[in-house]
């Protein structure tokens, strides 16, 4: 984890700093820092597996594999978040965040029985799935149909996965809220018989994406009791839960563009 750590300490570093940012390096650098992620994931994180070779993994052992890979693919995620939603987005990229995204709703299906249980792991599942719906949706707008029928597939999976979530979880709820907008432009586009043949995403429909900033200074609209009135922040109404439940207490009050903790 101090490993994990350095690594995710030079990339908001090197890229997400303003100066980097006002220099417009910001695309030469995420890719410089995406091959950095790459080598760790495949060369460092083998290293120290966190699933046992000799016997079956248990439980909470697959969750911080999940975790952990899961974290990493949403870190790529956040260097081309900016590419992604831009008015034009290079077909690299876009090819490079649909692989990520699917595996990221790949893995965190597996955990599927676990929306109803009072953990923490929900929180990490809900706010995986956030980053990858983000991307799922815009390359869905820009309507690439030569990327395969797996990128509707993903996205009805992530939202169902979220919405199955929202049932016990604040962090869940308040995250389908942001993307509601999104979500019902997608479904418009799926009966609408025009086609974005340029692929380009317009500035209205970029209006409606959440977590659009990566400046987490801009924090907007917090109200630390909101979402309070349901006895718990999940809404379960346990005690135990809501000590398992405290990030999305927290993060459940912030409305806006910019964005929940690894959002």
């Amino acid at each position: 984890m101090v490993c994990w750590g350095r690594l995710a300490a030079d990339v908001w570093d090197g890229f997400f700093a303003a100066a980097t940012l006002r220099d417009g390096e910001a695309d030469d650098n995420a890719l410089v820092l995406d091959a950095r992620i790459r080598h760790w994931t495949d060369v460092v994180f083998p290293t120290i597996p966190l699933l046992p070779p000799e016997y079956p993994p248990e439980a909470r052992q697959l969750r911080q594999n999940t975790i952990v890979l899961n974290s990493l693919d949403q870190l790529r995620l956040l260097l081309f978040r900016q590419a992604m939603l831009g008015l034009r987005c290079d077909l690299d990229f876009v090819a490079v965040c649909k692989d990520l995204a699917n595996n990221i709703v790949s893995r965190t299906k597996a955990h599927s029985g676990d929306v109803n249980l009072p953990i923490c792991f929900r929180f990490s599942m809900a706010s995986s799935l956030s980053s990858a719906i983000l991307v799922l949706a815009t390359i869905l707008l820009r309507n690439f149909q030569y990327l395969g029928a797996d990128v509707e597939e993903a996205y009805r999976e992530a939202t169902n996965l979220l919405a199955n979530l929202a049932s016990g979880l604040a962090l869940a709820r308040r995250m389908r809220s942001d993307f509601s907008g999104v979500d019902n432009l997608i479904q418009e586009a799926a009966v609408s018989t025009e086609l974005n043949f340029d692929h380009v995403l317009s500035a209205d429909t970029r209006e409606l994406f959440p977590y659009t900033s990566v400046d987490f200074t801009q924090q907007s609209g917090f109200s630390a009791d909101a979402d309070l009135g349901n006895a718990h922040a999940n809404g379960s109404g346990s005690v135990s839960s809501l000590n398992t439940d405290l990030w999305s207490t927290v993060s459940a009050g912030k409305e806006g563009k910019y964005g929940v903790p690894w959002i």
